[in-house]
């Protein structure tokens, strides 16, 4: 059997300017407009995809909604996120950004638009960070933050502090500790230049996607969640038949992946771990190999690890959770340039991703035999 590739991509911190939200100095006519020019770029992303998943029926024909609009760190308007409808009901959502990222395509997903938490889901999420929930009073969201991938908060008054809920995740942060991880327009468009000239000659436009799902146990960790994307992508699809069952492997995958306190830690843990479960099952042929630093050229690096049959493990630093990705597409003449992940907090097989949204000075990490 061919050799396997198997990355762990983490993306670095960039922490912004920490402030508490500003007013929209904008008119709201400009902010209408904006509006406007978004959900028009949000539907010509999903008119061009929709065809090319053929696993998402539901969005042939679909239609984008106003949905929310999320601001920065310093108050701006940095994201704009749509519903996706079909005959009367919700089918996912689709976030661009502002004017100053041309309205370039975020992020999208298979399922309803993050929703607000509960009031039970805030009490259990500030007091897992040790505030005293005896007497809080839950009010309406003061604002809401996008800091990038999966980065969407609602945030809340808490006695004398300021805290965002990930609408995700359902998990606290105070808003003077969120990671701010969106590149800036400057560092997006220069992104997207390198993209355009690092394009092999012989592409000008593609879409693969491997035969991966996620998987989630019940409240299970992210990172053997995704282990257990991977490995069962190996064992039913490209005939590793001895690999264990999803079961097994996730509670295997706990272990040899030294999950501590929910997190898996990246190069030194994710990738020795899914190494050593493939051991225990009989293969050697899996090998943990080299760390690298990577940028938006390297895009075209994981379009051939994708043709070459090989899923990717993503892990976003900012809130350390891990995706599979299973995918790419790319249409040069559009400038659309995505990745299409499993989600196991999202419970969504297709999570996609722009890939100027995460991929700027990321770490590569390689099992190969």
């Amino acid at each position: 059997m061919k050799g396997k590739l198997f990355l762990v991509i983490v993306v670095t911190l960039v922490v912004g300017s920490l402030l508490i939200p500003s007013a929209i100095s904008a008119s709201d006519t400009n902010v209408q407009t904006s509006e406007t020019l978004a959900q028009k770029s949000a539907q010509a992303w999903l008119d061009v995809t929709a065809p090319r998943i053929p696993d998402l029926p539901q969005w042939s024909g679909a239609k984008v909604i106003a949905k929310q609009q999320y601001h920065d760190l310093k108050g701006d308007v940095n994201a704009y996120l749509f519903a996706i409808t079909n005959e009367n009901a919700i089918v996912g959502f689709v976030t661009v950004g502002n004017t100053a990222y041309e309205y370039t395509f975020f992020e999208a997903s298979e399922v309803a638009p993050p929703s607000e938490p509960t009031v039970a889901e805030i009490i259990a999420a500030i007091g897992r960070l040790g505030l005293d929930t005896t007497e809080v009073r839950i009010e309406e969201p003061i604002d809401f933050i996008y800091t990038g991938t999966g980065g969407f908060y609602a945030v809340y008054k808490i006695g004398e502090k300021n805290i965002a809920i990930n609408l995700i995740q359902k998990t606290a942060t105070p808003v003077a500790d969120l990671k701010y991880i969106l590149p800036s327009p400057e560092e997006y468009r220069e992104m997207k230049r390198i993209l355009k000239e690092t394009e092999p000659v012989t592409r000008s436009s593609g879409y693969a996607v491997l035969s991966l799902s996620y998987y989630q146990p019940g409240g299970g960790w992210c990172g053997p969640c995704s282990g257990v994307s991977i490995g069962r992508y190996y064992r039913d699809v490209q005939g590793y038949s001895y690999l264990y069952s999803n079961s097994t492997m996730y509670s295997t995958l706990y272990d040899t992946m030294d999950v501590i306190g929910g997190v898996t830690w990246p190069a030194s843990n994710y990738g020795w771990g899914f190494v050593e479960m493939t051991l225990y099952c009989g293969y050697e042929n899996f090998d943990y190999t080299t760390d690298e630093w990577v940028s938006s050229g390297n895009f075209w690096d994981a379009v051939d690890f994708i043709d070459s049959g090989w899923p990717i493990g993503l892990c976003i630093v900012s809130d350390f959770h891990w995706r599979a990705i299973r995918g790419y597409g790319y249409l040069t003449e559009m400038d659309i340039y995505n990745i299409y992940c499993t989600d196991s907090a999202a419970l969504s097989d297709y999570y996609i991703i722009g890939w100027s949204n995460w991929c700027l000075n990321a770490r590569l990490a390689k099992i190969t035999d």
